[in-house]
């Protein structure tokens, strides 16, 4: 795995129950495995690793951030060949002495295009929309009661702008059966813990979110992938997944619409099949639906179709903006939604108080919609640029996503193209980090929405393209 899981990534780990050292992953840019090895560089200069110092094992350190034991060993073998570590047979990996006074990154090359940024793109409209939203908020008396605690799960008038923003692909959706929390994630978080408890078992396709894998970790839940192919999960595979397993599953965690990684949409008559077998085998759906209203014309969400065991959630950030930590939960009625809301009391006390406040003006006065109209142009014009300048390669996409799933040339092996893409300047991700064994296929994610403007996206796409297509004698003399 050559690109940081959800929680190495956004988490600046200090040291784990134990008190050895960990990485602070947090600062780094590209490969997992050069990642640590510059945070040992930068942790011996600025004297929070000594010389002398013992290093977790590969395999602890493997442990704690949730990564593969292999990348973990380039790790240590990359800063061995910088100079900065030594192995003693028998003892373990140690800082050098003569590194600490000398540390300095061997890499660190400049990042022209990031192609892992997982957000909508940057607007002019989404700037003069919340200016003018803030502005009217402070002037009126809106603002001090945000000041206070809030009612757990949403307000009223929350939840309404829940039934409203659920509506566009829920129908006869009322406000009982409305949750509001704290980001997808969050909502996610709430609905294993409420939904599944430890020890519970969820499917999910193998491929699935970054987060999803640490996240059950975290909360002691076992994750077992179902096979999918490019029109999405497999309803024979789930079937059979339900027969053979000892243990029934509580959930199936998918994401039917504009699937990521993959960018698949599952058609209609899967997840009718889908929604048969679930309720075949008592199988609560947990539909995460973070990129449906991206799409002009989706089928109906499992929510639509089988609304007496789905949990459907959606959320701001992945339309909107990642500013507004904001998303909605339909549960199948006001008692199961109840344990939902019970539980975000527990984890986050309430919304964003500030946040569910703008999203309700957005989402009453119009301006919701304007910036959703605004992203999709903004997509559709980005994956017009990916489609030309990746013209003729194995990749699976859509106008309606900010994805490209690109499948490699086998002369290609995913680390060693992420290091060359990163030799030049781009970041893009390893398979493996969505994958749920931890083991992807020959295949990369490249986000069309991290770079700023239309031109960078272009010629970042246009060098991966030309690095693709090369012989493996041509790639020059750079070796990671």
């Amino acid at each position: 795995m050559d690109t940081r899981d959800q929680f190495a990534s956004r988490e600046a780990v200090e040291t784990d129950q134990s008190g050895a050292w960990l990485p602070r992953l947090d600062r780094w840019s590209g490969p997992i495995y050069l990642a640590i090895a510059d945070a040992i560089g930068a942790d011996l200069r600025s004297g929070r690793l000594r010389s002398g110092e013992r290093l977790p094992t590969q395999r602890e350190l493997a442990k704690q951030l949730g990564i593969n034991f292999t990348t973990v060993t380039r790790a240590y073998d990359e800063a061995r060949r910088r100079g900065l570590l030594s192995a003693r047979a028998g003892s373990g990996t140690f800082v050098r002495a003569e590194a600490v006074a000398e540390a300095k990154p061997a890499h660190e090359p400049a990042i022209v295009a990031d192609l892992t940024t997982s957000e909508p793109p940057d607007l002019e409209l989404l700037t003069s929309a919340l200016r003018r939203t803030l502005t009217s908020m402070v002037s009126g008396d809106t603002l001090q009661p945000l000041m206070r605690y809030q009612r757990q799960g949403g307000s009223n008038e929350e939840r309404a702008a829940g039934v409203e923003w659920l509506g566009r692909r829920i129908p006869d959706l009322d406000t009982d059966r409305v949750t509001v929390t704290a980001g997808a994630q969050h909502g996610i978080s709430v609905l294993f813990a409420s939904i599944v408890g430890p020890g519970g078992l969820v499917f999910a396709e193998p491929l699935s979110a970054r987060s999803l894998r640490p996240l059950a970790n975290l909360l002691r839940i076992r994750l077992c992938g179902v096979a999918m192919d490019d029109r999405g999960l497999l309803p024979d595979a789930f079937a059979a997944a339900c027969r053979a397993e000892p243990q029934r599953p509580a959930a199936l965690y998918c994401m039917p619409t504009l699937h990521n990684p993959t960018t698949v949409t599952m058609p209609l008559d899967r997840r009718h099949a889908i929604a048969d077998i679930a309720r075949r085998h008592g199988v609560a759906l947990i539909e995460d639906d973070a990129y449906g209203l991206l799409a002009a014309a989706p089928p109906p969400p499992l929510a639509a179709i089988a609304p007496d065991v789905t949990f459907h959630i959606t959320t701001l950030s992945k339309t909107l903006t990642p500013g507004l930590r904001v998303a909605y939960i339909a549960a199948p009625d006001a008692r199961r939604a109840g344990p939902i809301a019970a539980a975000t009391s527990v984890t986050a006390i309430m919304p964003p108080p500030l946040s569910a406040a703008v999203a309700v003006r957005w989402i009453f006065d119009g301006t919701a919609d304007q910036l959703l109209r605004a992203v999709r142009q903004e997509v559709a014009a980005r994956h017009a640029i990916a489609a030309a300048a990746l013209a003729g390669m194995d990749m699976l996409s859509t106008p309606e996503s900010y994805y490209v799933w690109l499948r490699l040339p086998p002369r290609w092996p995913k680390a060693e193209l992420i290091a060359h893409a990163m030799h030049k300047g781009i970041s893009i991700e390893s398979s493996d980090g969505f994958a749920i064994d931890g083991q992807g296929p020959d295949a990369v994610r490249l986000s069309l929405s991290g770079p700023n403007d239309r031109t960078r996206l272009r010629s970042a796409l246009l060098t991966l393209a030309d690095l693709i297509e090369q012989e493996p004698a041509a790639r020059g003399a750079w070796s990671m």
